[in-house]
């Protein structure tokens, strides 16, 4: 396990839970990087993220 896997997806930063703000650029990266809807979908699942953190605020 990667120091920064933590088994249940973006929770944890070298021991830290990750912001708000960091969750929210997660998200918006994987969209970005994704084929598709669904493909965004699996990814920000495995991740333990959703599409609405990714959405501007």
């Amino acid at each position: 396990m990667s120091q920064n896997d933590t088994g249940g997806g973006l929770t944890m930063h070298r021991g830290r839970d990750l912001s708000a703000e960091e969750r929210h650029k997660a998200a918006r990266y994987v969209a970005s990087e994704a084929y598709n809807a669904y493909d965004c979908a699996d990814l920000l699942s495995m991740l333990g993220l959703n599409a609405a953190e990714g959405l501007d605020r």
